[in-house]
């Protein structure tokens, strides 16, 4: 597992797991998890379905207890202190069902929760205002919840997430099922508050959610933390280059391929081919330099099955 080294409490930081375990009767949902979330950063919990992401957001909103381990989140325990008014204020969540109630309209269900957090109604409808015309809602905004498509209703639930400003929001699959348009504005929203230094963890098994908004990843398979760090280390992590040429050049370097360096995959487009290649611990990998190809950036999926085989 390769982790971002440890240096202490910082100030800016946000939620420190350290060492997380989770066992449900036979089943391990969590094994040694460590990451660090610290202010201003948006770090994506990316992996497939059952690797763990949904059970490390419930432990670190302190609904459920880790079997081992310790998180500090605003530098409390969650578990311990779950009920207190406090840290709830300054968290927004949302969670894969949108449990939005939908007998009544859109305006009505954020106006509810805005009465709860008790924010200040004027400056919120013109805050809320700004939003909901921002993805694209806004004009349908005193229709009833329960006419709304599915992906009208998530961004709904996203904005009921972020409307009293949280300094730290945990969103589990927030454009889950959403078309392109809608995760496009979406990711707008998201990168708006950030610009406000909101922090945000986001559960993902989108690759697309890494590669435009994320600041740093941590890679879930089966529980365990393959890669924790930032978005340039999970590029590098993989040691894969891609590089791009006349297929004349590609052939003489898969016949000359260096010591240490593997072929993944080969490719051919209208301009010429393609190679991507896996460069061993042993060799540098800034020592490979094709003569006759120019180098092109690796696809994010590819980072991804590298990381996770």
């Amino acid at each position: 597992m390769m982790n971002p080294s440890s240096e202490g409490e910082r100030v800016s930081l946000r939620l420190s797991i350290r060492n997380v375990s989770r066992n449900f009767k036979t089943l391990r949902a969590l094994r040694d998890v460590s990451l660090d979330v610290e202010a201003g950063q948006v770090h994506v919990l990316l992996g497939h379905n059952g690797a763990g992401k949904t059970t490390l957001i419930r432990i670190i909103l302190g609904l459920i207890r880790p079997t081992s381990g310790s998180v500090s989140l605003f530098g409390e325990d969650p578990w311990r202190n779950r009920s207190r008014r406090g840290m709830r204020q300054r968290l927004g969540v949302l969670f894969e069902p949108d449990a939005l109630y939908e007998d009544i309209s859109a305006w009505e269900n954020l106006e509810f929760f805005a009465r709860i957090y008790r924010l200040e109604l004027a400056k919120w409808e013109e805050e809320t205002k700004q939003l909901m015309e921002q993805v694209g809602l806004y004009d349908r905004r005193h229709e009833r919840v329960v006419k709304w498509s599915a992906g009208m209703k998530r961004k709904l639930a996203i904005l009921r997430a972020l409307q009293h400003q949280p300094e730290f929001v945990l969103l589990d699959e927030p454009t889950a099922g959403l078309d392109v348009q809608s995760r496009g504005r979406v990711r707008d929203a998201i990168q708006h508050f950030r610009r406000r230094q909101t922090t945000f963890l986001i559960a993902s098994q989108d690759l697309s959610e890494v590669q435009r908004l994320a600041t740093h990843v941590t890679l879930l398979r089966e529980g365990r933390s393959l890669y924790s760090g930032t978005l340039a280390g999970f590029y590098r992590a993989a040691r894969l280059r891609r590089f791009h040429g006349s297929v004349d050049d590609v052939r003489n370097l898969l016949r000359n391929l260096p010591p240490g360096v593997e072929l993944v995959r080969e490719e051919s487009d209208l301009l010429g081919a393609a190679v991507v290649l896996r460069i061993n611990r042993e060799v540098d990998p800034e020592t490979i330099r094709p003569v006759g190809l120019a180098e092109t950036p690796v696809l994010m999926e590819d980072i991804y099955l590298e990381l996770d085989r």
